[in-house]
């Protein structure tokens, strides 16, 4: 038995084990540097054509019972754009306690890029007795 087990092989089969891993993690590091986390501001930069941490943020309270109406007017907008995604928010919890223009200037003030997420999904009621997947 060796200090890492007894693999029934040689040195070189553990140098190999560990060269793949090694690779492993250099792909994964690699396609994450590929855009899959990349800031929140950033992102909404490249859409707008100008720094998002540049433009003035405004507020509109929508309340919980016209979250549905929202949802189906942006998939419309979105329907004109083949190109269209849509991008979920990062950071945990923080996401539920800053405004948006908190969030796209956070590292201006020393807390780090807000990264881009999954999106989170909401089933809400769209009639007395039923819903949708919202």
């Amino acid at each position: 038995m060796t200090a890492l087990g007894d693999t029934g092989g040689s040195a070189a089969t553990i140098t190999q084990i560990l060269t793949g891993l090694g690779d492993l993690l250099d792909a994964i590091h690699e396609a994450r540097g590929a855009g899959l986390d990349s800031s929140l501001a950033d992102t909404l930069s490249a859409h707008l054509g100008v720094p998002a941490d540049s433009l003035a943020v405004t507020k509109e309270e929508i309340e919980g019972h016209r979250y549905v109406d929202l949802d189906i007017a942006l998939a419309d907008i979105a329907g004109r754009d083949p190109a269209a995604t849509v991008i979920g928010v990062g950071g945990g919890d923080m996401r539920y306690h800053h405004s948006l223009g908190d969030l796209v200037a956070s590292r201006r003030y020393g807390m780090g890029a807000t990264p881009v997420g999954q999106v989170d999904y909401q089933n809400l009621a769209v009639a007395p007795t039923g819903s949708g997947p919202w």
